[in-house]
């Protein structure tokens, strides 16, 4: 996590100071962005945006370096058929449009940014637009519970609709063994992680060791929650058996109540077991009204799929399972926490209805767009201008 989050978190719980250290963030981020003079400039001349970015690049902290590998990384991968000089020009713009727009080389991997206009590239929503939108829109100190899934599991407990535990200290052992005893086959989830990392089907059977030294090799290692593993209804499991197919539901407070645009579908792929876009899950976008599928499937690696790979579904038309559900169950809990009013929802569907898998303070705007094969900046600022803002820029 960001230092400065962190520290974020620890603020006093007084208005005036969260606002004033939510409006310094925010700056600090706006102020990382290039100004829109050199902006233009880079984008009208070849030559000015490769002296833009070597001087920009000369900074060397952990933001640039952290560019440079992910650039080198994405080249490698999804390039490679290009010669070298034609290398060297996708590099520059990757690191143009990073610090001009604030997008990471996977957004301009994802969104073709090299075969966009400027005016194009304005149109979506970049890394940096997505952290200072929710900045403005959440009060971080409020939203600390969606970094920890401990604690979101405790505040939304009766949403989640199954058990679970976190291991922390060397005295949760008997809750272990009784958590084990009733559910030998569990889910194991670092609490601090997301995007599908960390997450592991553990089997006591299989092991490979004693109980207590299982125990205590997590205990060393770091703070996990587990989880009894959700059984997903028929419809769910068609798409892919061996994954918890979910349904992401970016889901706002407004004005006018909940809203809950920017909905896709998560599904996984044969034998794996999460179904997030980076570790190959394929992105399908929803019909928001209806909750059937209206877009072709893509993963984060370029591909698209007009039927799921392993089970054949058709992706277009295929109907979500009790939308209106889905929706009523959003409206339920997005509000509970007073002061956030922007959350991604990841939402699993059982036999006995929709239930909470996690929730996202930050929640990634990647699926919408890449799902959509279009920028969605225009759509998400007026469900902004809709709401309360905890900052508005403005």
């Amino acid at each position: 996590m960001d230092v400065k989050l962190k520290l974020l978190f620890r603020c006093p719980n007084i208005s005036i100071l969260r606002k004033g250290v939510s409006k310094l963030r925010i700056c600090c981020l706006k102020g990382r962005l290039l100004p829109d003079s050199v902006l233009q400039s880079g984008e009208a001349d070849k030559n000015r945006k490769g002296e833009i970015v070597r001087k920009c690049l000369k900074k060397s902290n952990i933001r640039c370096l952290r560019l440079r590998g992910m650039a080198e990384s994405i080249i490698k991968e999804h390039y490679a058929h290009l010669r070298a000089d034609e290398q060297k020009n996708v590099f520059e713009d990757m690191a143009f449009c990073f610090f001009a727009y604030g997008f990471w080389p996977d957004e301009f991997f994802f969104y073709h940014l090299e075969d966009k206009s400027a005016q194009e590239r304005k149109s979506y929503v970049s890394d940096m637009d997505r952290n200072i939108c929710f900045m403005q829109m959440n009060d971080i100190c409020e939203g600390e519970i969606f970094m920890n899934k401990s604690k979101t599991y405790q505040f939304y407990q009766k949403y989640y609709q199954r058990d679970a535990m976190t291991i922390s200290k060397y005295s949760d052992y008997s809750d272990f063994r009784r958590f084990v005893q009733k559910h030998p086959v569990f889910v194991k989830k670092r609490v601090d992680l997301s995007k599908g990392d960390g997450i592991e089907v553990v089997d006591t059977g299989n092991i490979g060791m004693e109980l207590r030294d299982y125990f205590d090799e997590l205990r060393k290692s770091n703070i996990y929650q587990l989880e009894e593993k959700i059984s997903q209804s028929k419809t769910m499991a068609a798409l892919n058996e061996s994954s918890v197919n979910t349904i992401r539901c970016n889901a706002f407070v407004t004005r006018h109540g909940v809203v809950v645009p920017f909905t896709f579908l998560k599904a996984g792929r044969r034998g794996a077991f999460v179904d997030n876009g980076g570790k190959g899950g394929i992105l399908v976008g929803i019909d928001e009204k209806t909750g059937i599928l209206n877009t072709d499937g893509r993963d984060e690696f370029g591909n698209e799929f007009a039927i799921h790979p392993d089970s054949g579904i058709k992706f277009k038309g295929y109907q979500m399972p009790d939308w209106e559900g889905c929706l009523n169950l959003c409206k339920e809990i997005t509000p509970m926490v007073k002061g956030v009013k922007a959350i991604g929802w990841d939402l699993a569907h059982t036999d006995g209805g929709w239930v909470i898998v996690e929730g996202n303070l930050f929640s990634q705007f990647i699926g919408p767009q890449i799902t959509g094969k279009r920028g969605m900046k225009k759509e998400w600022l007026a469900v902004m201008e809709d709401m309360e803002l905890i900052y508005n820029l403005s």
